[in-house]
Protein backbone atom coordinates (compact mmCIF):
# COMPACT_ATOMS: atom_id res chain seq x y z
CA UNK A 1 0.00 0.00 0.00
CA UNK A 2 1.04 3.47 -1.19
CA UNK A 3 1.06 4.60 3.05
CA UNK A 4 3.92 7.02 2.48
CA UNK A 5 1.08 10.00 1.70
CA UNK A 6 1.30 12.13 4.87
CA UNK A 7 -1.66 13.89 5.43
CA UNK A 8 -1.09 17.80 5.77
CA UNK A 9 -3.47 20.07 7.35
CA UNK A 10 -3.52 23.52 5.52
CA UNK A 11 -3.48 26.50 8.20
CA UNK A 12 -1.67 24.61 11.60
CA UNK A 13 1.29 25.65 12.48
CA UNK A 14 3.45 21.90 12.20
CA UNK A 15 2.18 21.20 8.49
CA UNK A 16 4.11 19.51 6.69
CA UNK A 17 3.79 21.31 3.49
CA UNK A 18 7.21 23.26 3.05
CA UNK A 19 8.79 20.02 3.85
CA UNK A 20 7.22 17.78 1.06
CA UNK A 21 9.24 17.09 -2.28
CA UNK A 22 5.25 16.54 -3.74
CA UNK A 23 1.92 16.84 -2.63
CA UNK A 24 -1.34 16.32 -3.82
CA UNK A 25 -3.97 18.92 -3.42
CA UNK A 26 -8.04 19.06 -4.83
CA UNK A 27 -11.00 20.82 -4.46
CA UNK A 28 -13.46 18.48 -5.75
CA UNK A 29 -14.32 15.83 -2.86
CA UNK A 30 -16.11 13.02 -4.91
CA UNK A 31 -13.59 12.81 -7.31
CA UNK A 32 -10.43 13.38 -5.75
CA UNK A 33 -11.15 11.44 -2.69
CA UNK A 34 -12.16 8.65 -5.29
CA UNK A 35 -8.79 9.32 -6.92
CA UNK A 36 -6.71 9.04 -3.28
CA UNK A 37 -8.53 5.53 -2.73
CA UNK A 38 -7.14 4.02 -5.73
CA UNK A 39 -4.00 5.68 -5.64
CA UNK A 40 -3.37 3.99 -1.57
CA UNK A 41 -3.92 0.82 -3.04
CA UNK A 42 -0.30 0.58 -4.81
CA UNK A 43 2.78 0.06 -3.49
CA UNK A 44 5.68 2.14 -1.81
CA UNK A 45 8.41 1.97 -3.61
CA UNK A 46 9.33 5.69 -3.06
CA UNK A 47 11.85 5.34 0.08
CA UNK A 48 13.67 9.11 0.60
CA UNK A 49 11.33 11.68 -0.73
CA UNK A 50 8.52 12.94 1.08
CA UNK A 51 5.16 12.60 -0.40
CA UNK A 52 1.89 14.31 0.88
CA UNK A 53 -1.93 15.22 0.38
CA UNK A 54 -4.44 17.45 1.48
CA UNK A 55 -7.90 16.97 2.22
CA UNK A 56 -10.06 19.00 -0.63
CA UNK A 57 -10.10 22.62 -0.02
CA UNK A 58 -13.02 24.73 -0.99
CA UNK A 59 -13.13 26.70 -3.68
CA UNK A 60 -10.59 28.03 -6.82
CA UNK A 61 -8.98 31.23 -4.88
CA UNK A 62 -7.66 28.90 -1.57
CA UNK A 63 -6.50 26.20 -4.33
CA UNK A 64 -4.37 28.64 -5.75
CA UNK A 65 -3.33 30.26 -2.91
CA UNK A 66 -2.02 26.79 -1.39
CA UNK A 67 -0.54 26.27 -5.02
CA UNK A 68 1.69 29.64 -4.62
CA UNK A 69 2.29 28.89 -1.39
CA UNK A 70 3.97 25.22 -2.70
CA UNK A 71 5.92 27.00 -5.58
CA UNK A 72 7.05 29.59 -3.55
CA UNK A 73 8.94 26.73 -1.11
CA UNK A 74 10.01 24.37 -4.24
CA UNK A 75 7.08 21.42 -3.52
CA UNK A 76 6.16 20.21 -6.69
CA UNK A 77 1.84 20.50 -6.86
CA UNK A 78 0.14 17.66 -7.92
CA UNK A 79 -3.47 19.13 -8.94
CA UNK A 80 -6.41 17.35 -9.42
CA UNK A 81 -9.29 19.56 -10.72
CA UNK A 82 -7.97 22.46 -12.01
CA UNK A 83 -9.20 23.76 -15.61
CA UNK A 84 -6.11 25.08 -17.62
CA UNK A 85 -7.61 28.59 -18.09
CA UNK A 86 -6.57 29.27 -14.29
CA UNK A 87 -3.00 28.51 -14.94
CA UNK A 88 -2.93 31.91 -16.50
CA UNK A 89 -3.10 32.91 -12.87
CA UNK A 90 0.05 31.10 -12.16
CA UNK A 91 2.02 32.93 -14.77
CA UNK A 92 4.75 34.35 -12.28
CA UNK A 93 6.33 31.14 -11.28
CA UNK A 94 6.56 29.57 -14.69
CA UNK A 95 6.37 31.13 -18.45
CA UNK A 96 4.62 27.91 -20.23
CA UNK A 97 3.01 25.14 -19.41
CA UNK A 98 2.58 21.38 -21.61
CA UNK A 99 -1.30 20.83 -22.16
CA UNK A 100 -2.07 17.42 -22.75
CA UNK A 101 -5.66 17.72 -24.73
CA UNK A 102 -7.28 16.81 -28.09
CA UNK A 103 -8.33 20.65 -28.56
CA UNK A 104 -6.71 23.85 -28.59
CA UNK A 105 -8.09 26.21 -26.66
CA UNK A 106 -7.33 29.83 -28.64
CA UNK A 107 -4.03 31.90 -27.55
CA UNK A 108 -3.35 33.01 -24.07
CA UNK A 109 -1.99 36.41 -22.61
CA UNK A 110 1.22 35.35 -20.33
CA UNK A 111 1.56 31.76 -20.81
CA UNK A 112 3.27 30.40 -23.80
CA UNK A 113 0.99 26.73 -24.42
CA UNK A 114 2.22 23.96 -26.01
CA UNK A 115 -0.25 21.53 -26.79
CA UNK A 116 0.52 17.50 -27.03
CA UNK A 117 -2.56 15.02 -28.82
CA UNK A 118 -4.23 18.23 -30.07
CA UNK A 119 -6.88 16.86 -33.37
CA UNK A 120 -6.92 19.18 -35.97
CA UNK A 121 -10.34 18.86 -36.98
CA UNK A 122 -11.32 19.83 -33.60
CA UNK A 123 -9.85 23.15 -33.74
CA UNK A 124 -10.68 25.95 -35.58
CA UNK A 125 -7.70 26.60 -38.34
CA UNK A 126 -7.07 30.55 -36.37
CA UNK A 127 -6.54 29.06 -33.29
CA UNK A 128 -3.88 26.01 -34.71
CA UNK A 129 -2.19 29.38 -36.44
CA UNK A 130 -1.90 31.00 -33.56
CA UNK A 131 -0.72 28.38 -31.70
CA UNK A 132 2.37 27.45 -34.43
CA UNK A 133 3.18 31.13 -33.99
CA UNK A 134 4.25 30.81 -30.41
CA UNK A 135 5.04 26.91 -30.07
CA UNK A 136 7.60 25.09 -31.56
CA UNK A 137 6.88 22.36 -29.47
CA UNK A 138 3.33 21.64 -29.83
CA UNK A 139 2.45 18.08 -31.41
CA UNK A 140 -0.69 17.04 -33.06
CA UNK A 141 -1.74 13.50 -31.73
CA UNK A 142 -0.49 11.67 -35.15
CA UNK A 143 2.46 13.04 -34.72
CA UNK A 144 2.62 12.52 -30.91
CA UNK A 145 1.95 8.78 -31.91
CA UNK A 146 4.43 8.21 -34.19
CA UNK A 147 7.45 9.20 -32.39
CA UNK A 148 6.48 9.00 -28.37
CA UNK A 149 10.35 9.52 -28.06
CA UNK A 150 10.61 12.68 -29.58
CA UNK A 151 9.08 14.23 -26.55
CA UNK A 152 11.65 12.68 -23.97
CA UNK A 153 14.43 15.95 -24.35
CA UNK A 154 11.01 18.15 -24.57
CA UNK A 155 9.56 16.96 -20.98
CA UNK A 156 13.09 16.46 -19.97
CA UNK A 157 13.04 20.58 -19.88
CA UNK A 158 9.62 21.50 -18.91
CA UNK A 159 8.36 24.14 -16.63
CA UNK A 160 4.57 23.10 -16.08
CA UNK A 161 2.20 20.22 -17.81
CA UNK A 162 -1.09 19.81 -17.40
CA UNK A 163 -3.61 17.05 -18.72
CA UNK A 164 -6.81 17.30 -19.51
CA UNK A 165 -8.23 13.10 -19.65
CA UNK A 166 -9.62 14.35 -23.24
CA UNK A 167 -6.60 13.17 -24.70
CA UNK A 168 -7.36 9.68 -24.34
CA UNK A 169 -9.42 7.39 -26.92
CA UNK A 170 -12.73 7.73 -25.62
CA UNK A 171 -12.59 3.10 -25.79
CA UNK A 172 -10.37 3.76 -22.57
CA UNK A 173 -12.66 6.76 -20.85
CA UNK A 174 -16.01 6.18 -22.20
CA UNK A 175 -17.62 8.06 -19.16
CA UNK A 176 -15.34 11.24 -20.25
CA UNK A 177 -17.18 13.97 -22.55
CA UNK A 178 -14.92 15.61 -25.36
CA UNK A 179 -13.11 11.91 -25.85
CA UNK A 180 -12.53 10.94 -29.44
CA UNK A 181 -12.08 7.52 -30.81
CA UNK A 182 -8.51 8.55 -31.39
CA UNK A 183 -6.48 9.58 -28.67
CA UNK A 184 -3.96 8.46 -26.61
CA UNK A 185 -3.69 5.01 -24.59
CA UNK A 186 -3.34 4.90 -20.81
CA UNK A 187 0.54 3.69 -21.71
CA UNK A 188 1.31 6.37 -23.82
CA UNK A 189 0.11 9.17 -21.60
CA UNK A 190 2.12 7.77 -18.40
CA UNK A 191 4.98 7.68 -20.46
CA UNK A 192 4.47 11.58 -20.87
CA UNK A 193 4.18 12.44 -17.36
CA UNK A 194 6.98 10.13 -16.40
CA UNK A 195 8.87 11.89 -19.11
CA UNK A 196 8.18 15.11 -17.24
CA UNK A 197 9.09 13.88 -13.68
CA UNK A 198 12.54 14.00 -14.75
CA UNK A 199 12.70 17.82 -15.80
CA UNK A 200 14.89 20.07 -12.89
CA UNK A 201 12.85 22.59 -13.89
CA UNK A 202 9.09 21.15 -13.01
CA UNK A 203 7.29 23.07 -10.49
CA UNK A 204 4.04 22.08 -11.36
CA UNK A 205 1.72 18.73 -12.71
CA UNK A 206 -2.14 19.31 -12.83
CA UNK A 207 -5.25 17.22 -14.62
CA UNK A 208 -8.79 18.44 -15.17
CA UNK A 209 -11.49 16.84 -13.66
CA UNK A 210 -15.30 16.97 -15.23
CA UNK A 211 -18.32 16.63 -12.64
CA UNK A 212 -20.36 14.62 -15.35
CA UNK A 213 -17.89 11.67 -15.68
CA UNK A 214 -18.15 11.53 -11.86
CA UNK A 215 -21.57 11.08 -11.64
CA UNK A 216 -21.40 8.07 -13.70
CA UNK A 217 -20.05 5.74 -11.57
CA UNK A 218 -17.04 5.07 -13.32
CA UNK A 219 -13.92 4.49 -11.53
CA UNK A 220 -11.37 4.53 -14.74
CA UNK A 221 -10.90 8.20 -14.76
CA UNK A 222 -9.34 7.61 -11.15
CA UNK A 223 -7.63 5.14 -11.39
CA UNK A 224 -5.56 6.34 -14.28
CA UNK A 225 -5.59 9.27 -12.93
CA UNK A 226 -3.89 7.42 -9.34
CA UNK A 227 -1.32 5.58 -12.36
CA UNK A 228 -0.32 8.50 -13.71
CA UNK A 229 0.65 9.97 -10.28
CA UNK A 230 2.15 6.99 -9.39
CA UNK A 231 4.48 6.48 -12.27
CA UNK A 232 5.06 10.14 -11.76
CA UNK A 233 6.63 9.97 -8.36
CA UNK A 234 8.45 7.33 -9.23
CA UNK A 235 9.89 9.84 -11.25
CA UNK A 236 10.87 11.91 -9.28
CA UNK A 237 12.01 9.47 -6.70
CA UNK A 238 14.57 8.38 -9.54
CA UNK A 239 15.57 11.94 -9.62
CA UNK A 240 16.27 14.78 -12.30
CA UNK A 241 18.56 14.65 -15.74
CA UNK A 242 21.20 17.36 -15.01
CA UNK A 243 23.82 18.05 -17.55
CA UNK A 244 26.41 17.69 -14.64
CA UNK A 245 25.76 14.15 -15.28
CA UNK A 246 27.48 14.49 -18.36
CA UNK A 247 30.55 12.35 -18.96
CA UNK A 248 31.25 12.96 -22.34
CA UNK A 249 31.45 16.00 -24.27
CA UNK A 250 31.51 16.32 -28.46
CA UNK A 251 32.85 19.39 -30.51
CA UNK A 252 30.23 19.41 -34.10
CA UNK A 253 31.35 21.60 -36.66
CA UNK A 254 28.37 22.07 -38.45
CA UNK A 255 27.77 22.94 -42.66
CA UNK A 256 26.91 27.04 -43.61
CA UNK A 257 27.36 27.54 -39.83
CA UNK A 258 30.52 29.25 -37.93
CA UNK A 259 29.37 28.50 -34.90
CA UNK A 260 30.57 25.00 -33.32
CA UNK A 261 28.06 22.98 -31.78
CA UNK A 262 29.24 20.75 -28.30
CA UNK A 263 27.26 18.06 -26.95
CA UNK A 264 27.30 16.36 -23.42
CA UNK A 265 26.55 12.97 -22.75
CA UNK A 266 25.77 11.01 -19.85
CA UNK A 267 26.51 7.31 -19.91
CA UNK A 268 25.34 6.96 -16.87
CA UNK A 269 21.53 8.06 -17.51
CA UNK A 270 21.79 7.50 -21.30
CA UNK A 271 20.64 11.15 -22.20
CA UNK A 272 22.32 14.44 -24.13
CA UNK A 273 22.51 17.96 -24.31
CA UNK A 274 23.48 20.65 -26.68
CA UNK A 275 24.25 24.18 -27.05
CA UNK A 276 26.20 26.54 -28.89
CA UNK A 277 30.04 26.52 -28.05
CA UNK A 278 30.46 30.34 -27.61
CA UNK A 279 32.70 32.70 -24.81
CA UNK A 280 29.28 32.82 -22.90
CA UNK A 281 28.46 29.60 -22.50
CA UNK A 282 25.25 29.30 -22.79
CA UNK A 283 23.00 26.30 -21.68
CA UNK A 284 22.70 23.43 -22.38
CA UNK A 285 19.13 22.04 -24.34
CA UNK A 286 18.60 18.62 -23.91
CA UNK A 287 18.43 16.57 -27.47
CA UNK A 288 18.80 12.92 -28.68
CA UNK A 289 21.52 11.10 -29.77
CA UNK A 290 19.79 11.33 -33.29
CA UNK A 291 20.16 14.83 -32.87
CA UNK A 292 23.81 13.99 -32.16
CA UNK A 293 24.27 11.90 -35.34
CA UNK A 294 22.37 14.22 -37.70
CA UNK A 295 24.46 17.26 -36.96
CA UNK A 296 27.94 14.67 -37.23
CA UNK A 297 26.81 14.14 -40.68
CA UNK A 298 26.43 17.57 -41.27
CA UNK A 299 22.56 17.82 -41.06
CA UNK A 300 21.19 20.47 -38.56
CA UNK A 301 17.40 19.16 -37.38
CA UNK A 302 15.11 22.31 -38.06
CA UNK A 303 13.49 22.23 -34.86
CA UNK A 304 17.09 21.67 -33.00
CA UNK A 305 18.25 24.72 -35.51
CA UNK A 306 14.95 26.92 -34.47
CA UNK A 307 15.86 26.40 -30.83
CA UNK A 308 19.63 26.66 -31.23
CA UNK A 309 19.65 30.07 -33.14
CA UNK A 310 16.48 31.38 -32.71
CA UNK A 311 16.10 32.18 -29.22
CA UNK A 312 14.23 29.08 -27.95
CA UNK A 313 16.75 27.34 -25.92
CA UNK A 314 15.90 28.60 -22.15
CA UNK A 315 18.50 28.93 -19.70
Amino acid sequence: MLQSLVRCEIGKENQILPYSDAIILGSDPQFYNAFLVELNKFHHHFPGISLAYCEPVSGKSQLLDIIRFCLQRGTVPVVVGLPHRELEELSNYFSEVFILTNKISGPANNLVRHYLGFQRHLSPIEDIHAMEQHSLDSTSLGLLTQDLLQMEPVLRNAQSVHMDFNVCKSSILPSWPGCQPTGLLPEELIQLVRYAAHSPRLKMLSFENNSVAELSGDKSPAILLAECVWYFFEGLWMGSYQVDAADEHMYVNLRDFEEVLEFAYSSKTDKWWVRIKTSEELAYLPCTENDYLHCSSGSLPSKLQTRLFEGQALT
